[in-house]
């Protein structure tokens, strides 16, 4: 190794640096803050009747995340009480592989991922590339319209599947999580 290689190491290492600093994290935090806000509006529709009832209980605590990039930020995570169970929903960050947010829906006998990804998603697609070399594409990629966000269930692997998030998917879920 020379001085011109560590040279050239050091001005990649600077790029990779400005690039990251060009993220506006701290919207993206907000954003996903949002789409939890909505997603729990979406949750108390689902169940409205139930907690109208009193047979299922919900309350919020506060609880902290923390991630690369964005640093240590305060969640609400939404507990139900359902007979002597309780079922959590927490958030578990807006740095996801694949997704644009995650939240795990908590139960004693397991638990159910719900993801926040492109409407019109319905798995996982990795795309491999490598630098310098020219993009092998087997078919042509979609235009790059704007993105709607949606929450859907994923499915466990090794194949995930993205399924719509409704108030049949999720009460099933909540069955799921506690054991029925």
């Amino acid at each position: 190794m020379n001085k011109k290689d560590f040279d050239s190491f050091i001005n990649k290492q600077q790029e990779i640096k400005d690039k990251e600093n060009k993220v506006n994290w701290e919207e993206l935090k907000l954003s996903y803050l949002n789409s939890l806000k909505i997603l729990f509006e979406n949750i108390h529709e689902y169940i409205h009747e139930y907690e109208i009832s009193g047979k299922i209980i919900s309350e919020y605590k506060n609880e902290n995340l923390t991630e690369e990039h964005i640093g240590e930020y305060s969640v609400k995570v939404l507990e139900l009480y359902i007979g002597n169970h309780t079922v959590r929903i927490v958030p578990k960050g807006r740095n996801i592989f694949g997704a644009k947010g995650r939240v795990d829906l908590i139960g004693p006998k397991g638990s159910v991922r719900i993801v926040l990804v492109n409407k019109h998603s319905t798995g996982v697609k990795i795309k491999i590339s490598i630098a310098g070399k020219e993009s092998l594409k087997q078919k042509e990629d979609p235009p790059d319209d704007p993105i709607d966000w949606v929450w859907k269930i994923a499915t466990r692997p090794p194949k995930v599947k993205l399924v719509e998030l409704n108030q049949e998917k999720f009460l099933g879920s909540i069955m799921e999580v506690i054991g029925e």
